[in-house]
């Protein structure tokens, strides 16, 4: 579940929560069009299947938003992670949007 955030004084900005890429997601991106998007992007999964997006579903997310500031966050935090710090900045170069997402490093905190 994930949730939107809005004021008349900043951007707007949505956390995923705990997601795949889907086209209830895009859906939503499109409609909402948040100027920050926080990003589960750990690629989390269990036996069943992911529970959480991953590098190819972060360049999904920028290529529905290509000018929104993006900011990866549960990642490498438990032992089910599939996508690392590393894997996603490069995936981000390769599709030339690494100037638009930030990976928070552990305990770092952001101020926009």
């Amino acid at each position: 579940m994930g949730f939107f955030l809005e004021s008349v004084n900043e951007k707007s900005i949505l956390f995923t929560g705990d997601t795949i890429w889907f086209e209830g997601l895009k859906s939503n991106l499109e409609k909402l069009e948040p100027g920050v998007v926080v990003m589960n992007s750990g690629g989390n999964g269990v036996e069943s299947g992911r529970l959480i997006l991953d590098a190819q579903d972060v360049v999904e997310i920028h290529k529905t938003l290509p000018k929104t500031l993006l900011i990866a966050s549960h990642m490498e935090a438990v032992n089910h992670w599939t996508t690392s710090k590393s894997e996603l900045l490069s995936v981000a170069k390769e599709n030339d949007f690494a100037d638009s997402l930030i990976i928070l490093n552990d305990g770092e905190r952001l101020v926009l």
